[in-house]
Protein backbone atom coordinates (compact mmCIF):
# COMPACT_ATOMS: atom_id res chain seq x y z
CA UNK A 1 0.00 0.00 0.00
CA UNK A 2 2.38 3.02 -1.25
CA UNK A 3 1.47 5.97 -2.94
CA UNK A 4 -2.00 5.71 -4.10
CA UNK A 5 -3.51 8.33 -6.15
CA UNK A 6 -6.38 9.23 -8.09
CA UNK A 7 -8.20 7.01 -6.15
CA UNK A 8 -11.74 7.38 -4.64
CA UNK A 9 -10.73 8.21 -0.75
CA UNK A 10 -13.66 6.34 0.57
CA UNK A 11 -13.46 3.46 -1.32
CA UNK A 12 -9.61 3.75 -0.36
CA UNK A 13 -10.18 3.61 3.17
CA UNK A 14 -12.26 0.80 2.56
CA UNK A 15 -9.46 -1.41 1.11
CA UNK A 16 -6.95 -0.06 3.83
CA UNK A 17 -9.49 -0.97 6.41
CA UNK A 18 -10.05 -4.76 4.84
CA UNK A 19 -6.05 -5.18 4.48
CA UNK A 20 -5.28 -4.16 8.07
CA UNK A 21 -8.52 -6.38 9.32
CA UNK A 22 -6.56 -9.17 7.23
CA UNK A 23 -3.18 -8.56 8.46
CA UNK A 24 -4.64 -8.41 12.20
CA UNK A 25 -6.83 -11.67 11.82
CA UNK A 26 -3.36 -13.38 10.54
CA UNK A 27 -1.79 -12.77 13.53
CA UNK A 28 0.08 -9.63 12.85
CA UNK A 29 -1.31 -7.98 16.38
CA UNK A 30 1.31 -5.84 17.71
CA UNK A 31 3.16 -4.22 14.58
CA UNK A 32 3.32 -0.95 13.01
CA UNK A 33 0.89 -0.24 10.03
CA UNK A 34 1.28 2.54 7.68
CA UNK A 35 -2.25 3.82 6.39
CA UNK A 36 -1.27 5.56 2.79
CA UNK A 37 -3.48 8.82 1.61
CA UNK A 38 -4.59 9.88 -1.72
CA UNK A 39 -2.27 11.69 -4.18
CA UNK A 40 0.58 9.92 -3.21
CA UNK A 41 0.31 10.47 0.60
CA UNK A 42 1.42 13.84 0.44
CA UNK A 43 1.66 15.77 3.65
CA UNK A 44 0.59 19.15 1.10
CA UNK A 45 -2.54 17.43 1.01
CA UNK A 46 -3.24 14.84 3.30
CA UNK A 47 -5.72 16.76 5.34
CA UNK A 48 -7.23 19.35 2.47
CA UNK A 49 -7.84 15.68 -0.20
CA UNK A 50 -9.58 14.28 2.27
CA UNK A 51 -7.12 11.35 3.17
CA UNK A 52 -6.65 11.86 7.01
CA UNK A 53 -10.35 12.12 7.37
CA UNK A 54 -11.27 8.99 5.59
CA UNK A 55 -8.29 6.96 7.52
CA UNK A 56 -9.76 8.14 10.60
CA UNK A 57 -12.37 5.39 10.04
CA UNK A 58 -9.39 2.73 9.92
CA UNK A 59 -9.40 0.67 13.36
CA UNK A 60 -8.22 -2.99 14.08
CA UNK A 61 -10.47 -5.63 14.67
CA UNK A 62 -10.71 -4.75 18.43
CA UNK A 63 -11.70 -1.06 17.37
CA UNK A 64 -8.47 0.16 18.68
CA UNK A 65 -6.10 2.29 16.38
CA UNK A 66 -3.24 1.08 18.24
CA UNK A 67 -0.01 0.48 15.82
CA UNK A 68 -1.79 2.19 12.55
CA UNK A 69 0.22 5.41 11.95
CA UNK A 70 -0.82 7.51 8.90
CA UNK A 71 1.71 7.55 6.19
CA UNK A 72 2.60 10.84 4.78
CA UNK A 73 5.88 11.83 1.84
CA UNK A 74 6.88 15.27 1.61
CA UNK A 75 10.49 16.63 -0.39
CA UNK A 76 11.90 19.93 0.09
CA UNK A 77 11.89 20.59 -4.36
CA UNK A 78 9.91 23.18 -6.36
CA UNK A 79 7.48 19.76 -7.40
CA UNK A 80 7.65 17.85 -4.10
CA UNK A 81 9.25 15.24 -6.70
CA UNK A 82 12.47 14.66 -4.66
CA UNK A 83 14.27 14.49 -8.49
CA UNK A 84 15.74 18.43 -8.15
CA UNK A 85 18.98 19.64 -6.33
CA UNK A 86 18.12 22.71 -5.40
CA UNK A 87 15.85 22.84 -2.09
CA UNK A 88 13.20 25.23 -1.87
CA UNK A 89 10.83 24.61 1.17
CA UNK A 90 10.89 23.17 4.61
CA UNK A 91 7.03 22.64 4.07
CA UNK A 92 6.48 22.94 7.86
CA UNK A 93 3.94 26.05 7.13
CA UNK A 94 2.18 24.31 4.24
CA UNK A 95 2.36 20.95 5.09
CA UNK A 96 3.57 19.53 8.40
CA UNK A 97 1.96 21.98 10.56
CA UNK A 98 -1.52 21.51 8.81
CA UNK A 99 -0.89 17.63 9.33
CA UNK A 100 0.56 17.81 13.18
CA UNK A 101 -2.34 19.81 13.58
CA UNK A 102 -5.16 17.18 12.17
CA UNK A 103 -3.18 14.49 14.20
CA UNK A 104 -3.65 16.72 17.56
CA UNK A 105 -7.03 16.99 17.22
CA UNK A 106 -7.87 13.74 16.67
CA UNK A 107 -5.20 11.67 19.04
CA UNK A 108 -3.68 10.04 15.77
CA UNK A 109 -0.13 9.94 14.46
CA UNK A 110 1.82 9.71 11.10
CA UNK A 111 5.11 8.58 9.51
CA UNK A 112 7.02 10.67 7.25
CA UNK A 113 8.23 7.82 5.85
CA UNK A 114 9.65 9.61 2.00
CA UNK A 115 11.26 12.84 2.47
CA UNK A 116 14.42 14.20 1.14
CA UNK A 117 16.73 17.86 0.29
CA UNK A 118 18.64 18.90 -2.35
CA UNK A 119 22.24 19.11 -1.38
CA UNK A 120 22.51 23.28 -2.14
CA UNK A 121 21.75 25.97 0.46
CA UNK A 122 18.78 27.44 -0.96
CA UNK A 123 15.79 29.54 0.35
CA UNK A 124 13.90 28.10 2.80
CA UNK A 125 16.22 25.40 3.41
CA UNK A 126 19.37 25.16 5.74
CA UNK A 127 22.82 25.08 3.95
CA UNK A 128 23.84 21.69 2.16
CA UNK A 129 22.13 18.80 4.31
CA UNK A 130 24.33 15.39 4.81
CA UNK A 131 21.36 14.50 6.42
CA UNK A 132 17.92 15.97 7.83
CA UNK A 133 16.05 15.71 10.95
CA UNK A 134 12.84 17.07 12.01
CA UNK A 135 11.75 16.77 15.47
CA UNK A 136 8.33 17.12 16.70
CA UNK A 137 8.95 16.51 20.34
CA UNK A 138 6.45 15.36 23.26
CA UNK A 139 6.04 16.01 26.87
CA UNK A 140 3.61 13.31 27.07
CA UNK A 141 3.12 9.99 25.62
CA UNK A 142 -0.22 10.12 25.74
CA UNK A 143 -1.38 13.36 23.90
CA UNK A 144 -0.83 11.91 20.53
CA UNK A 145 0.87 13.50 17.88
CA UNK A 146 4.65 12.84 17.63
CA UNK A 147 7.39 13.49 14.89
CA UNK A 148 10.91 12.14 14.52
CA UNK A 149 12.68 12.03 11.04
CA UNK A 150 15.95 11.40 9.51
CA UNK A 151 16.70 10.93 5.93
CA UNK A 152 20.16 10.97 3.70
CA UNK A 153 20.12 13.83 1.34
CA UNK A 154 18.49 12.01 -1.53
CA UNK A 155 18.03 8.93 -0.01
CA UNK A 156 13.73 8.89 0.31
CA UNK A 157 13.63 6.39 3.21
CA UNK A 158 12.93 7.69 7.23
CA UNK A 159 11.63 6.77 10.57
CA UNK A 160 9.62 9.60 11.04
CA UNK A 161 6.53 9.70 13.73
CA UNK A 162 4.03 13.20 13.68
CA UNK A 163 2.55 14.59 16.74
CA UNK A 164 2.69 15.26 20.06
CA UNK A 165 3.70 19.34 21.07
CA UNK A 166 5.11 21.62 18.03
CA UNK A 167 8.48 22.28 17.82
CA UNK A 168 9.95 21.44 14.13
CA UNK A 169 13.53 21.80 14.29
CA UNK A 170 15.45 21.23 11.36
CA UNK A 171 19.25 19.92 11.95
CA UNK A 172 22.35 19.07 10.33
CA UNK A 173 24.70 16.62 11.19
Amino acid sequence: MNEPHDVDIGIWANTVHAAVTAIRTAGATTQMILLPGNNFTSAGQFVSNGSGGALLNVTNPDGSTTGLIMDVHKYLDVDNSGEHAECTTDNISDAFAIVAAFLRENGRQAMVSETGAGSTSSVGCSPPYKETALTLSSASQTSAPKILSSTRTQTYSSATLLGQQALFQPCMF
